[in-house]
């Protein structure tokens, strides 16, 4: 809220300056000298960067290793336990990571060759 107080100020102090220098307010100059006003305080809220609304909190992101090394020593029951972890997480999306990065849902063996 105080970005955009100190945008508005901006914009009335630089309409109030260069309309009320010229000589005296005058009636005709209400409109230019307000437009003016908007314009300098949306450029410097944009300069700023103002919150356009209320603040969200942003969806967590889950990652899982999709690569085979979670099948080399005890089978599956390690992949299938973080696999049941992974979906109880209210997550956004699910990072699947082994050979590469990519958005999606668990396959039902990890088969990526590594992780880099």
């Amino acid at each position: 809220m105080t970005i955009w107080l100190a945008a508005l100020a901006s914009g009335v102090a630089v309409a109030l300056l260069s309309y009320a220098t010229r000589g005296g307010w005058r009636s005709a100059a209400t409109l230019p000298a307000l437009l003016r006003a908007v314009a300098v305080a949306l450029a410097v809220a944009l300069l700023l960067d103002a919150p356009a609304g209320r603040r969200r909190p942003v969806p967590p992101l889950g990652a899982l290793d999709a690569s085979a090394s979670w099948t080399r020593s005890r089978g599956s029951a390690p992949w299938e336990n973080a696999v049941r972890r992974a979906r109880a997480i209210d997550t956004d999306s699910l990072l699947l990571m082994g050979d590469s990065v990519r958005v999606g849902s668990p396959p039902d063996a990890p088969v990526d060759a590594a992780s880099r």
